[in-house]
């Protein structure tokens, strides 16, 4: 039977008191609509009373006074062919549609009144547990749907897909309803999977899901029919990828018309069709008439206390509130690359209504005002950043990420920030801390071309691996990681899983030359490793290179690390993997520190080859499992104490007796073979032993110079020759008492040390340029010995003083033994 005469009769019979229908056209965003139920079909429908089954009208009221209070119970008690007629009210449900023998109406009053004000006060509320309306495996039976706002569903099932509406195996006719702020993690208004659902006169707006298709997900063989005359409206959804529509290859073609979308000419950013590894796919057709968003071609500013997404977000005085808004409305110009200026603030669901995860655009760059200020706070909801599908030319910098979270919906991904098929990807100074992942908390790099990763912290994370670089399929493919600290790091409460288990940093791939990188000034320090029983002993908890990456790994620190098992180690190479070490310190790991291949075996040899650093059991206590491997043990190699001194994020500063101290690679000289380090146009460049060249960067890990005394030091951080000696005191020597001060010029923290041969009291002050008080580090009597004591920066008060240059004054007994300048940067 046609539906409209179905739902004719149904009233006919049932509910002759209504009002007659109007003649009325109503629109959504400017188009016209045809009359639901003409009066003449209304006539037409009396005529064919003795054909029909005598349907029923179910009649649902939250006070009481009809037939049933909740739709799901008026769905159960109705038979085929029957209405349930909904009266106005917030109406708390996951209806579950799923009788493949009972055609039904479900409707508001706006189906015999017209009125769309009962399309908004007519309201199923997911209450964010599960789909607000699944209709399932209901095959060829005729649902449906009208007259409804829809909201707050967070999807079927353990798989949490289709936060709206859950739509499997059924072919229903979505009318006129609004599908708003629902999340999922595909399909956040509407996920289609094996259907074919007519959709007519629906508004599509406000949803979001982690994954795609934040307004409509076509899945595996789900399409849709779009009415071309009451036409849909579509516009600011938000997803990973394909934040309004997204369609995978299993699906048709799809012709799309829509009266309002988000912009007029949408890209992938908005419309997305991909193939099975997520590239674009040409074969959808779009009309549209009307854009919510008229795209600017200009920098956009974002501020999340005093802006408004009503702004317009060209200046920082008229900023908008969001950049997830702001990502929508800047035009990604290929000949001018444009950037969002995010100021100073937290931008989270909660204080200024963010939508996460950051979904990037290519040719435009995320820019925070400094990395400790400007935070971006998942707040445990969802995952940070999702880049996906030929993003390139992009720039993420001066931002903390924090508290994103990856274990959702029984599915384990990425908490943090999950580049795939990307190219030229930057990111700087960015910190990225607290956030949970069994798969991947910290960043991870899935084929994504020419990476520039640098000054940037992962810390205190739990899950997985914190930073994976891998799988490329050109060979001219490369990375680069500087100046990054991966520290405190470990498993989340389920490690044993096969994933979860913490570790720092796991690159590998498995064609051969084609993984190729360099990690320089990096530091890998107390990070625990759980891993699971059933990959067997010997995993690695800091670092892990394997299937044929060739890496080299200059000046890191990796130290403390601990794996919770037997065999464990900090750095392992395997699978036809090699790794250069030069000028690095591998020290104070659990329970080795330098693995070849597994105990399980390996399919390929590997080769570690190491010069001028410092392990810690030399070369005898590095593992070559079934003496598979080529370990190359070169010149100027040591087994000490590293002598590390300081806390927190400077824990692994050297002493100054350190034996690290220009041990690194020798400077050139005329007549010297390779490996050295050559000045060349005032940048250090370290010639390894077959000759090629790593330009190294200029500072440390705590930005200052990198060689200093003369010749370049092991480990990420450089120790400053900033020596005082001390005047001749109490018949000493003259370097009897020593006074270092380091690292100077400093950020956050400074080391001041002093070695007393004899007892005495010690007074320490800090004082400006002009000689007035800062602050008193030490007053005291003191034993001979040697002292640390760190200055932050700050006055007696424990204010952060203003940059500038301070004096430190250096007392014993009385008697000012020596001054020395201190730049605060």
């Amino acid at each position: 039977m046609n539906t409209k005469l179905k739902i004719a009769a149904t009233l006919a019979l049932k509910i002759r008191h209504f009002a007659p229908l109007a003649h009325r056209s109503f629109g959504v965003g400017g188009s016209p609509l045809r009359p639901l139920i003409p009066y003449s079909l209304y006539l037409l429908t009396l005529s064919l009373l003795p054909s029909l089954l005598f349907p029923a009208i179910h009649t649902v009221k939250q006070d009481g006074t009809g037939n049933y209070t909740l739709i799901q119970e008026a769905y159960l008690a109705a038979s085929s062919n029957d209405t349930v007629l909904v009266w106005p009210g917030i109406y708390y449900e996951n209806l579950h549609i799923n009788d493949p023998n009972k055609d039904i109406t479900i409707a508001s009053l706006y189906l015999t009144t017209q009125d769309r004000s009962y399309i908004h006060n007519t309201i199923i509320d997911g209450n964010k547990n599960g789909s607000c309306i699944a209709l399932r495996n209901t095959g060829q039976a005729e649902i449906i749907i009208c007259g409804f706002t829809i909201q707050n569903g967070s999807g079927y099932g353990d798989s949490r897909v289709g936060g709206g509406l859950h739509i499997k195996d059924s072919n229903p006719k979505i009318i006129d309803n609004v599908v708003m702020d629902c999340f999922s993690r595909s399909g956040g208004g509407i996920f289609l999977y094996e259907t074919q659902a007519f959709l007519s006169g629906n508004v599509i707006r406000s949803n979001q899901c982690n994954d795609t298709g934040g307004g409509i997900c076509f899945s595996y063989y789900g399409s849709a029919i779009f009415d071309t005359v009451n036409k849909n409206s579509i516009y600011l959804n938000y997803a990973g990828f394909g934040s309004d529509i997204s369609k995978s290859m299993y699906s048709q073609q799809q012709i799309i018309v829509v009266d309002t979308f988000t912009v007029l000419n949408p890209d992938t950013h908005f419309v997305l069709s991909y193939d099975d590894h997520g590239f674009p796919v040409d074969d959808l057709t779009l009309s549209i008439e009307y854009p919510k968003i008229s795209p600017v071609n200009a920098n956009l500013y974002v501020n999340p206390i005093i802006g408004n997404n009503n702004n317009t977000g060209l200046t920082s005085t008229e900023p908008l509130q969001t950049f997830a808004f702001a990502l929508k409305k800047i035009y990604p110009d290929t000949l001018q690359p444009k950037s969002i200026f995010l100021s100073n603030g937290t931008y989270s669901p909660s204080t200024n209504g963010e939508i996460l995860p950051i979904s990037p655009r290519s040719n435009v760059s995320i820019i925070g005002q400094n990395q400790e200020e400007t935070i971006v706070d998942a707040e445990f909801k969802t995952m940070l950043l999702y880049s996906h599908n030929l993003i390139n030319n992009i720039s993420i910098k001066n931002i903390k990420f924090t508290q994103g979270f990856g274990n959702q919906w029984n599915i384990s991904f990425c908490g943090g920030m999950y580049f795939k098929y990307n190219g030229n990807i930057k990111v700087d100074k960015l910190t990225i801390q607290n956030t949970i992942s069994s798969s991947l908390p910290g960043i991870a790099f899935d084929n994504v071309s020419k990476i520039y990763l640098s000054n940037s912290k992962m810390i205190n994370n739990l899950g997985g691996w914190n930073l994976t670089l891998g799988n490329y399929d050109d060979p001219t493919n490369c990375f680069s990681v500087v100046g990054c600290t991966i520290h405190s790091n470990g498993p989340d409460n389920n490690p044993e899983n096969g994933e979860g288990g913490g570790g720092g940093v796991s690159g590998n791939r498995n064609i051969p030359n084609s993984y190729t990188g360099t990690f320089l000034n990096v530091q890998i320090t107390e990070n625990i490793r759980v891993p699971d029983p059933g990959w067997g002993s010997g995993m690695a908890v800091g670092f892990l290179v394997t299937h044929k990456a060739k890496v080299d790994l200059v000046n890191a620190t990796i130290g403390n690390n601990v794996v919770d098992g037997v065999q464990g180690c900090a750095v392992n190479v395997d699978d036809g993997a090699e790794l250069n070490i030069y000028n690095s310190i591998l020290y104070g790991d659990s329970l080795s520190e330098l693995s070849l291949g597994y105990p399980s075996g390996s399919g390929f040899p590997a080769t570690a080859s190491i010069a001028y650093s410092n392990i810690e059991g030399g070369e005898q206590e590095i593992k070559n499992w079934h003496n598979l491997h080529t370990l190359n043990w070169m010149d100027g190699n040591m087994d000490k104490d590293p002598l590390w001194v300081g806390t927190a994020d400077t824990a692994y500063y050297l002493h100054w007796d350190s034996p690290c101290i220009n041990a690194g690679t020798p400077m050139y000289e005329e007549g010297l073979d390779f490996p050295y380090i050559k000045l060349e146009d005032e940048k250090i460049v370290l010639y390894k032993y077959d000759g090629d060249t790593i330009h190294l960067p200029a500072t440390d890990l705590a930005g200052n110079p990198r060689i200093s005394g003369g010749r370049i030091d092991m480990g990420a951080y450089e120790f400053q020759d900033t020596t005082t000696l001390v005047k001749e005191f109490a018949g000493n020597k003259e370097d009897d008492n020593r006074v270092l001060v380091y690292p100077n010029p400093f950020t956050a923290h400074t080391f001041i040390s002093f070695r007393l041969f004899n007892p005495g009291k010690v007074v320490v002050k800090i004082s400006d340029i002009n000689g007035r008080h800062v602050r008193t580090l030490m007053d005291a009597k003191t034993s001979r010995g040697e002292f640390t004591m760190t200055w932050e920066g700050t006055d007696d008060y424990g204010n952060v003083v203003s940059t500038g240059t301070y004096i430190v004054n250096f007392y014993v007994n009385g008697i000012k033994l020596a001054d020395k300048k201190i730049v605060k940067r």
